[in-house]
């Protein structure tokens, strides 16, 4: 009696094929899984002493990873059909335009606070004009982390489509929109109305 090397042999190499594949694929599982899952949220707040109106700017991570400082550079992309004013002025990267409507480009790396899974960070604050209604602020924002480009893939059309071509550039028209949280007198809460939640932002 002999041993059949060949398929001996032939069979290992499959086991390993398919050891590789098992683990490369729970690996890829575990870190989807746990990936974090920013969105941007637009809280309008109660109005200053003298009748002002504004708003604060949140990153929300509902994924099941934290992002440290310096982790996470944000872009927003501001319609110039709102009228607004920066609390703090952000890096402006350039002008837009999405869907034939102007656009500023904005972007700032995060260096205020960690970002914990359920937690959200404010990173700007603007006045805005009393004539604004919550539907008009439409605010579309992308993200560049330590793990990869948030989002990669946005639903449009009955599909998913992928952000980014293929040098890299997010293609502005699939940019999400941020979501408006009124959080002022009920009376003002809208169909865009999301239950406050505590922020874990530094204030300005």
């Amino acid at each position: 009696m002999f041993l059949d090397w060949k398929n001996i042999f032939e069979n290992f190499v499959a086991d390993a094929a398919v050891a590789v594949f098992f683990g490369l694929f729970l690996t890829w599982l575990i870190r989807w899984r746990n990936r974090p899952k920013l969105t941007l949220i637009v809280n309008l707040n109660e109005p200053t002493n003298d009748g002002s109106l504004w708003a604060s700017i949140i990153i929300s991570n509902q994924g099941k990873m934290p992002l440290k400082e310096k982790e996470l550079y944000w872009h927003i992309y501001w319609p110039h059909n709102v009228a607004y004013r920066f609390f703090k002025t952000p890096d402006k990267a350039g002008e837009s335009k999405i869907n034939g409507l102007a656009h500023s480009h904005f972007r700032g790396l995060n260096e205020i606070l960690p970002i914990f899974p359920g937690r959200e960070i404010e990173i700007l604050r603007f006045w805005f004009s009393k004539l604004c209604q919550p539907h008009d602020i439409k605010v579309r924002y992308h993200f560049s982390t330590i793990l990869g480009t948030q989002p990669n893939w946005v639903w449009n059309l009955w599909r998913y489509n992928k952000l980014h071509d293929k040098n890299g550039d997010p293609r502005l028209d699939l940019l999400p929109v941020a979501k408006i949280r009124d959080i002022r007198n009920p009376k003002y809460r809208g169909t865009h109305y999301l239950p406050p939640e505590e922020s874990s932002g530094k204030k300005f």
